[in-house]
């Protein structure tokens, strides 16, 4: 390892940690990208789901008014939650596979990427863009459910 143009003898290890929050949507606010799910800085995908979650989110506020904004925030959070913790799995078994501190399992790591490709790697994050979320369709299913609720309280 090199540092400032001299070898290093050591180079450093740090954790790789990424952060959720349990609840992502509350009466009147959402949170989305780092502060609802934080990502490891390894496969580059946290900031792709955020910029996902956002227009998610915002196709699905084009419905909402005053009397539907908790329901259509909280429909927000359980389409979004499950692509983002899978996103955030994926990241963390890449990263897991990529980043090792022995000579041994380095070894053994670069040895296993002759029989496994990169594709069999990021295989789950290709299903996730191959499937994009349907906001509006995520929004109509629950503004249906908040009008069938009206209708009964009525």
């Amino acid at each position: 390892m090199f540092k400032y143009g001299r070898k290093c003898r050591r180079p450093i290890f740090w954790p790789l940690n990424d952060y959720r929050c349990p609840q992502w949507a509350f009466e009147k606010a959402v949170l989305l990208g780092d502060a609802a799910a934080g990502f490891s800085l390894t496969a580059g995908i946290g900031a792709g789901m955020a910029m996902e979650s956002a227009w998610v989110l915002t196709r699905m506020l084009r419905y909402a008014d005053k009397n539907n904004l908790a329901a259509l925030l909280k429909a927000y959070e359980e389409s979004q939650k499950p692509r983002v913790e899978a996103a955030r799995g994926s990241s963390r078994s890449l990263a897991n596979m990529m980043f090792r501190q022995s000579k041994l399992s380095t070894y053994l790591r670069d040895l296993s990427m002759y029989f496994a490709s990169v594709e069999m790697a990021i295989k789950p994050i290709q299903k996730l863009v191959a499937n994009p979320p349907k906001p509006d369709e995520i929004a109509n299913s629950c503004l249906n459910k908040v009008n069938a609720q009206n209708n009964v309280s009525r």
